[in-house]
């Protein structure tokens, strides 16, 4: 059921070896992961750069077999990062189907499952903006979460982000439930520079950064040299030999001002 990654840096950062060439890459998982389960039906990477822009690509064929794919994990330096490959569960492998899904300079991707999504589905649009409704253009359970929640959102900020997504976790929890089966939803939510997302029932983990990490594959600092330098990276499987923290289950994350992972039940 895919596999996620995020980085969000105080300067701009090219992650190309936790992309393509790290030991446990997103490239290498999408042949295998640690489940011993290959993603080959899609892969997307979308990139806040530092003058506020946003770079995105996407394609509907695996990752360990495009060239694309390769341009662009290693040619964008950006403060923040989400990247996604896919195992499709909703939705056929085709390029509207693939995440992650964008609009209006924000950006998401999921891994989990929503059950009962034909009749769950059909809930949500009712709970959707117009506009929003209407911008959907495949028929994954994942971008309707992602029109659900910029229908929702009152405000571009953080804690407004944050509480969006409890809210949305909660109700299609709920729904699921009135309907006898469940939902998983590991969620990352990009909006303009601001990154949060969450655990929801699929593995998640995390690593923080006080420098640039000088990887062991190809012996380069992937950020700049400086003592200011933060990131935070989020992965659904640890993917370097950094010292990586499991994020619990059934929260809300984000970054404090400190530059530290900070956690919100959803119950």
């Amino acid at each position: 059921m895919c596999r996620l990654y995020a980085l969000r840096a105080t300067h701009p950062t090219i992650p190309t070896c936790e992309l393509l060439k790290a030991q446990n890459s997103l490239f290498k998982q999408a042949g295998g992961d640690e489940r011993g389960w290959a993603n080959p039906h899609g892969w997307g990477i979308v990139d806040r750069l530092a003058d506020g822009s946003m770079d995105y690509d996407r394609e509907p064929k695996p990752a360990d077999q495009s060239e694309e794919y390769r341009r662009e994990a290693t040619e964008t330096p950006a403060i923040a990062t989400i990247a996604h490959i896919r195992r499709a569960t909703v939705g056929e492998p085709k390029l509207e189907n693939t995440h992650p899904f964008v609009g209006e300079n924000a950006a998401l991707a999921h891994n989990g499952h929503i059950g009962a999504f034909e009749e769950v589905g059909a809930h949500m649009r009712t709970e959707m903006k117009p506009k929003w409704r209407d911008a959907i253009q495949g028929s994954t359970d994942s971008e309707h979460v992602f029109a659900l929640l910029m229908s929702r959102l009152p405000e571009r900020t953080p804690s407004a982000m944050v509480d969006t997504m409890v809210r949305t976790i909660r109700d299609i929890a709920q729904w699921t439930e009135e309907r006898g089966t469940e939902c998983t939803l590991n969620l990352m939510w990009l909006v303009d520079d601001h990154l949060i997302g969450s655990r929801f029932h699929r593995t998640l983990h995390y690593s923080l950064r006080d420098h640039a990490y000088r990887c062991p594959e190809c012996g380069e600092s992937h950020g700049p040299d400086v003592p200011t330098y933060r990131a935070v990276v989020l992965a659904s499987e640890p993917i370097t030999a950094e010292h990586w923290h499991e994020v619990p289950d059934e929260v809300v994350w984000s970054i404090d001002p400190e530059w530290q992972l900070v956690t919100r039940s959803v119950r």
